[in-house]
């Protein structure tokens, strides 16, 4: 994303921040409600604008205890 953005004017630079939260949902019509919802929302706001996601304690221990940490952290160079 940096490098997409790199000498593009401000109003077309696309910046996003994402929240991940595995939680119970309302769906109505068009709508969600609920904690799932509500923490993801919260972890967003957590997330810098340079096009990051906050992810929450319980997904980050399924998704590391389904890999490996070596693995994890060449793909990413991190774990947070």
């Amino acid at each position: 994303m940096a490098e997409r953005n790199a000498g593009v004017p401000d109003e077309r630079r696309i910046q996003f921040r994402i929240g991940i939260n595995l939680g119970d949902i309302i769906k109505d019509g068009r709508d969600i409600y609920g904690d799932g919802v509500n923490v993801a929302a919260r972890l967003e706001a957590l997330a810098s604008l340079a096009g990051s996601a906050s992810i929450g304690s319980y997904v980050t221990r399924c998704a590391t205890s389904s890999i490996s940490p070596s693995r994890m952290q060449a793909s990413n160079g991190s774990r947070t």
